[in-house]
């Protein structure tokens, strides 16, 4: 029994706790997913492309690389990635 100027709140921090480690799992599973996926549009920009750069320098072919791979992750993957993993954790799938 708690006394009048105490509240009792052991659900409700339960339910934080709960929010918190599947918000943590979120961010986990996003990273994992988002290298994973990183490296493959990597190899596929890099089979593509591999013989048009292979004959500029170095740091215009990773300019290139990175280029479009960023502007892949952020417009596309990662949208995608973060909706797919927020759906399968709340049951949705």
């Amino acid at each position: 029994m708690t006394s009048p100027g105490q509240t009792q709140r052991p659900a409700s921090r339960r339910s934080q706790e709960g929010s918190d480690r599947r918000r943590w799992l979120v961010k986990l599973i996003t990273t994992l997913a988002a290298w994973l996926v990183a490296w493959a549009v990597v190899v596929a920009l890099l089979s593509v492309l591999g013989d048009q750069l292979g004959s500029l320098p170095l740091v215009v072919r990773a300019l290139a690389i990175s280029g479009l791979l960023v502007v892949l992750m952020a417009n596309l993957v990662m949208p995608l990635l973060a909706r797919l993993a927020e759906r399968w954790l709340s049951g949705r799938a």
